[in-house]
């Protein structure tokens, strides 16, 4: 997978130059089922019209730049998610610097001057995706591209159990602690990155204080079982006295009720 990061000084260079494709739209953090459902879609569209599968999105996060106070709880960094979506068979990821002049590009600017200049023949998004300033554009300004000869495809509510899956319903889950309720929206359990030196890596969450049945994935690609307590100051106290320099990767299974 080809990642592209895109911004206002080089979009100019990069336009008419990318491949046709059938591009998802979305910011995809979690990579959940809900987003591989749009992805899976983007790359049956792309089989058919034997285009390359492209996702297009942004970092940091809108919410960041947009809202007062507006610091957003990530659920992975971004090179984990190039992974993810490598692994389900992108063939190119357009990472958008998302900044306040960004912020206030008109919905069809956007269209135009982004999507369309980097190659899109048909689009992909989820059924609330919306885009451009105030977030004015959605589903349905997207179909009036269809009269440019623009395919449009939109992917209706992924639920489970009468749930709509979603990347902030997975945050909640983890903030509140209920882990065990993670996979049946992301897929598998959700995970942190840590070592004892530095503490948890940035972009990754943690849930409150308590005590955690979890998997720790070493460097050395040992797996181990640990119960895991979660400090006031996001430190980690592992009961099993599990000590790395190097970073490890803890699976957080389920919170243990005492």
């Amino acid at each position: 997978m080809e990642v592209v990061y895109v911004d206002a000084h080089n979009i100019q260079q990069l336009k008419g130059k990318q491949a046709p494709s059938v591009m998802a739209l979305g910011y995809f953090d979690g990579v959940h089922l809900g987003h591989q459902q749009v992805i899976e879609n983007a790359k049956q569209q792309a089989a058919e019209q034997q285009l390359s599968t492209a996702i297009l999105s942004f970092f940091p996060h809108p919410k960041s730049v947009i809202q007062t106070g507006g610091a957003v709880h990530y659920l992975e960094p971004l090179e984990d998610r190039i992974e993810k979506l490598a692994q389900l068979g992108v063939d190119y990821y357009y990472v958008v610097k998302f900044d306040e002049a960004f912020s206030k590009i008109e919905a069809h600017d956007f269209i135009e001057g982004y999507v369309l200049a980097l190659g899109a023949q048909h689009i992909v998004c989820g059924f609330d995706y919306h885009y451009g300033r105030k977030a004015s554009g959605n589903h349905e300004t997207l179909r009036a591209y269809t009269k440019q000869g623009i395919g449009v495809t939109i992917v209706e509510e992924a639920q489970k159990n009468g749930e709509k899956i979603s990347s902030t319903i997975i945050r909640q889950c983890v903030e509140s602690g209920n882990v065990a309720a993670v996979p049946k929206f992301l897929g598998n359990y959700y995970y942190t990155k840590y070592c004892t030196k530095r503490g948890v890596a940035d972009y990754y969450m943690l849930p409150p204080v308590g005590r955690y049945k979890a998997q720790v994935e070493m460097a050395c690609n040992a797996v181990v079982e640990a119960h895991i307590a979660v400090g006031e100051n996001r430190e980690l106290y592992f009961e099993r006295g599990i000590q790395q320099k190097q970073p490890v990767k803890i699976v957080w299974l389920e919170k243990i009720h005492e």
